[in-house]
C-alpha cells in the first residue's frame, strides 16, 4: 500500500483499490489497515458494504454488520433449498449475478455471497433490477 496507494493518492486517483492477503487469522495487518484509513479506501468499502447490505435485505438473507473484507456473506432464507437456488432467481429474473456460498464447499450451502469490488452505481442497479422483481418473485 505504501509503494501503490500514496503514490496513488499524491496523483489524484479518485479510487484506490486495495488488494491484500489476510494472516492467518485472517485480519490485516494494522499498518495496512491505518494507511487504507488514510487514504480514504475504507470509505469507499463502506459505501458499497452499505449498498450490498440493502441488497441482502430486499433478498430476505442475514448477515453480520461486522463483517471485513472485499465480500459481504449471507445466509439464505429458509424457503431455498440452497445458495445456487437463490442465486439462479435472482439471474434469471433481475440479470444480477450473485455467487452462491456452495461454490467454495459443502459448508457454504445455505450462503451467499457478493462482492464489493464494483462501483457504487453497478450495485445500485442491481438493487432497482430486484427491486423491479419484487419480494413476491422471490
Amino acid at each position: 500500500i505504501l509503494m501503490l496507494g500514496i503514490p496513488a493518492a499524491i496523483a489524484g486517483c479518485k479510487e484506490i483499490v486495495l488488494c491484500s492477503p489476510p494472516n492467518r487469522e485472517g485480519k490485516l495487518h494494522p499498518a495496512v489497515l491505518f494507511t487504507a484509513n488514510l487514504l480514504g479506501i475504507n470509505k469507499i468499502y463502506k459505501a458499497r458494504r452499505e449498498k450490498v447490505f440493502e441488497l441482502l435485505d430486499l433478498l430476505l438473507c442475514t448477515y453480520s454488520k461486522n463483517q471485513a473484507g472485499m465480500f459481504v456473506w449471507a445466509a439464505i432464507p429458509a424457503n431455498y433449498k440452497d445458495g445456487y437456488e437463490l442465486s439462479d432467481k435472482v439471474l434469471y429474473g433481475s440479470n444480477v449475478f450473485i455467487t452462491p456460498g456452495g461454490i467454495f464447499g459443502s459448508a457454504g450451502n445455505k450462503y451467499v455471497r457478493v462482492s464489493l469490488c464494483c462501483k457504487e452505481e453497478n450495485i445500485d442497479a442491481a438493487i432497482g433490477r430486484i427491486r423491479e422483481l419484487g419480494n413476491s418473485n422471490l
